[in-house]
């Protein structure tokens, strides 16, 4: 599916506007034009939700170092961010991107441009994730292609907070489990959710696209997909949201501190039932 710049979105046409002047903070950090030598296909990935950003450099190689958190948040960004959270259904979180740095375009070095984006923890684009209609593409070039849609994805993710019974429950990482191959796997998806209804909701969205799911919460009854009832739910704890969009999963090793401590503590006090 395609779009024309005609019909990009108001919130497109902020990122875009974010886009140029990311453009000319990374070319003064750049400093020549040998960055492609040096950094293949370099991006930056961005995160945001309610509370907080996270713009990760690292991906633009040496100079990525250079990139002060400041510089990249000028006023278009924070332009951008308030659109965006003025928008977004708190079941939206978080919005993800990956702006990908164009060599050479309209004669213009280091030019950044979205080839992803997603909701939920999810990213969607011309590379890794199943193929459908949550994004869609204006251009595509070797390897990589742009992207647009923000305004497709808060409507799908309105449409979920339509359908979703509300849940004060934390946040996790989920995804399923099942034996669909004849022994026992995990299908690593990460999508944020609180319940399971929510959880199911967002995988429906995202396997189905927006226009068939779409049609299926217009007809009024959730249908699950083929295999659906075979499957279980895997969760992951997720902190420190209100600082890092994408969460902080709990270590192995952050388990085994629990537990030393309290078996350090039953060397001086009779341990409780």
């Amino acid at each position: 599916m395609r779009k024309t710049d005609a019909q990009a979105s108001p919130l497109d046409d902020a990122l875009r506007a974010w886009c140029d002047e990311l453009h000319e903070v990374i070319n003064e950090a750049a400093g020549d034009r040998n960055l492609e030598r040096r950094c293949r296909d370099p991006w930056v990935d961005v995160a945001l939700n309610a509370h907080a950003d996270q713009i990760d450099a690292s991906h633009l190689g040496e100079f990525g170092a250079k990139l002060s958190g400041e510089d990249m948040r000028g006023p278009a960004f924070r332009a951008f961010a308030a659109e965006v959270r003025g928008a977004m259904p708190a079941v939206g979180w978080p919005l993800r991107l990956r702006l990908t740095l164009l060599g050479f375009a309209d004669r213009i070095w280091w030019r950044p441009r979205p080839t992803g984006m997603g909701v939920c923890g999810k990213l969607f684009g011309s590379f890794g994730e199943r193929s459908n209609d949550m994004v869609v593409m204006t251009s595509r070039w070797s390897g990589n292609g742009e992207v647009a849609g923000l305004d497709r994805l808060v409507e799908g993710m309105r449409l979920v907070d339509l359908a979703c019974p509300p849940s004060n429950r934390p946040i996790g990482a989920w995804s399923t489990s099942s034996d669909l191959i004849g022994s026992t796997h995990v299908h690593i998806e990460d999508i944020h959710a609180r319940t399971e209804a929510e959880f199911i909701l967002k995988q429906s969205l995202f396997r189905r696209g927006l226009a068939g799911f779409r049609e299926m919460i217009g007809a009024g009854r959730f249908e699950p997909m083929r295999n659906d009832e075979r499957c279980w739910f895997v969760v992951t704890e997720l902190g420190d949201l209100d600082r890092n969009p994408l969460g902080v999963n709990r270590r192995f090793l952050d388990a085994v501190d629990e537990v030393n401590d309290r078996l350090t503590w039953s060397q001086t006090a009779e341990l409780e039932p």
